[in-house]
C-alpha cells in the first residue's frame, strides 16, 4: 500500500484521475459478477447445504454482509435480468452500484433503455429522490407502509415513566404529527421562568392532551377508563402510594391531580393494603357544570393564558379536603396550569371569576403584568 502511495504521489493528476475510473470500472465489473454468481448459485439452491433458508441469508452466513445488504444484493440481482441497458451500462462503468441500486426499485423494462441513459448524468441524489417519489406513488408501496404500522406502551415502574416507540405510514403519521405540533405552539410559557419549555417536552404534553379529550368523549359509550390504586392517606395528607392500572406507581399530588377532574375509577386501600371501596367510574365534575364554568370563565383562568381548549376543572379546596365539587370551588385551567397547581407546587387563592391570586411554589404571588 506504502509503495502504491508513493508511486501515484509522483504520478501527473491525470494519470490518478485514470486510474481512478479503471478501478471504478473494475469493482462494477466484480459487482456483475458477483451478481450472475448469486443467480447462479440461487438456481441451484446451493445454499441449502448450508442449512440457509434463502440466498440473503446465506450470503450473510457465509459472506457476512448485513441482513439489509444481503437483501438489497438478491433483489438488485434479480432487477437487472429485466433491465438489460442499465445491466450494461453498469458493468461498462456509466452508472454506480448507488444509482442501479435506486434505479431497480422503480425501473419497469419499457423504461430501461430511457434511463439506462438519462441516469448516466444525474447524480445518486438525484436519482434517489426520484426513487422515492415513485415508491410513494406506488399503491402497493402505501399498503405495505400503512401495514407496517405499530405502536408499543411499555410502562417502566423503576424509572418512573411510559416509554412509547413506533411508525406510521407517511399520510397517518403526518395528521398526528400536525395535530401535537399545533397544540404544543399553543402552549403558554412555563409560569417560574417565563420561556417556553423545550419543544419535545411540549409535544409530549400535547399528545397527553389529545388523549385525555378521547377519554372524555361524551360520544364514546366504551370508553377506556384509568384505574387508580390509592392509599387512603393520599387522599388526606402528602404521604401514601398511589398506582394506575396497580403497576405504575405515581405521586401523591399526581393522583390528586388525576382525582381533580378524571375520568377514571379509583380503589381505596387501607393501611395492610385492603381494598376499602371502589369508586365509581364517572367524571367528578359533571358535564352541565363543566358547561357553566366554561361559560363563567371562558378558558383558561391563569392570568396571561389564552388556552380555551383541553381545559379541566381544578378543585381550588381538594376534594380530599372537603371540597366542594360547586362552582364556588372550581375553576377551569389547561392541562399544562394543572399540572403547575398540583406536581408544579403552585397554589391558587381567592374566589373564582372574581379575583383570583396564583402563588409560586416558594409562596411568591405571580407578578401580573401592568
Amino acid at each position: 500500500m506504502y509503495v502504491l502511495l508513493m508511486h501515484l504521489a509522483g504520478a501527473p493528476t491525470l494519470a490518478v484521475e485514470d486510474r481512478l475510473i479503471d478501478v471504478h470500472r473494475r469493482i462494477n465489473e466484480s459487482y456483475a459478477e458477483l451478481f450472475d454468481l448469486i443467480l447462479e448459485f440461487e438456481r441451484r439452491e446451493a445454499y441449502l447445504v448450508d442449512g440457509a433458508r434463502n440466498m440473503a441469508d446465506w450470503l450473510g452466513y457465509r459472506l457476512g454482509y448485513s441482513e439489509h445488504t444481503a437483501r438489497d444484493l438478491c433483489r438488485i440481482t434479480h432487477a437487472l435480468q429485466y433491465l438489460p441497458a442499465i445491466d450494461d451500462a453498469f458493468r461498462e462503468g456509466l452508472l454506480t452500484i448507488d444509482k442501479v441500486r435506486w434505479l431497480t426499485e422503480f425501473c419497469t423494462p419499457g423504461e430501461d433503455v430511457v434511463w439506462a441513459g438519462d441516469a448516466v448524468g444525474l447524480s445518486a441524489a438525484q436519482v434517489r429522490k426520484f426513487a422515492i417519489h415513485r415508491r410513494r406513488l406506488a399503491r402497493e408501496a402505501a399498503d405495505a407502509r400503512f401495514k407496517r404500522r405499530y405502536l408499543r406502551i411499555l410502562p417502566d415502574a423503576e424509572e418512573g415513566v411510559v416509554r412509547l416507540w413506533g411508525r406510521l405510514s407517511d399520510a397517518e403519521g403526518m395528521v398526528v404529527k400536525k395535530a401535537i405540533d399545533r397544540i404544543a405552539d399553543q402552549q403558554p410559557p412555563d409560569p417560574q421562568t417565563g420561556g417556553l419549555v423545550p419543544y419535545e417536552q411540549r409535544c409530549a404534553d400535547a399528545l397527553v392532551d389529545l388523549a385525555s379529550v378521547r377519554l372524555g368523549a361524551d360520544a364514546d359509550p366504551d370508553r377506556a377508563t384509568v384505574v387508580c390504586h390509592v392509599d387512603a392517606a393520599v387522599l388526606t395528607s402528602e404521604d401514601g402510594v398511589a398506582t394506575l392500572e396497580g403497576e405504575m406507581p405515581v405521586a401523591a399530588e399526581t393522583a390528586r391531580r388525576l382525582l381533580c377532574d378524571g375520568r377514571l375509577q379509583t380503589i381505596v386501600h387501607d393501611a395492610d393494603g385492603h381494598p376499602i371501596g371502589v369508586g365509581t367510574v364517572s367524571r367528578v365534575v359533571p358535564h352541565y357544570l363543566r358547561r357553566t364554568l366554561i361559560a363563567r370563565d371562558g378558558g383558561c383562568a391563569w392570568p396571561g393564558c389564552t388556552n380555551k381548549r383541553w381545559l379541566h376543572a381544578h378543585h381550588m379546596i381538594h376534594v380530599a379536603h372537603g371540597g366542594p365539587t360547586d362552582e364556588d370551588n372550581l375553576v377551569m385551567v389547561c392541562t399544562f396550569h394543572h399540572r403547575q397547581l398540583h406536581e408544579g407546587g403552585c397554589r391558587m387563592r381567592g374566589r373564582p371569576g372574581r379575583d383570583l391570586q396564583i402563588y409560586r411554589h416558594d409562596g411568591r404571588p405571580l407578578a401580573r403584568a401592568p
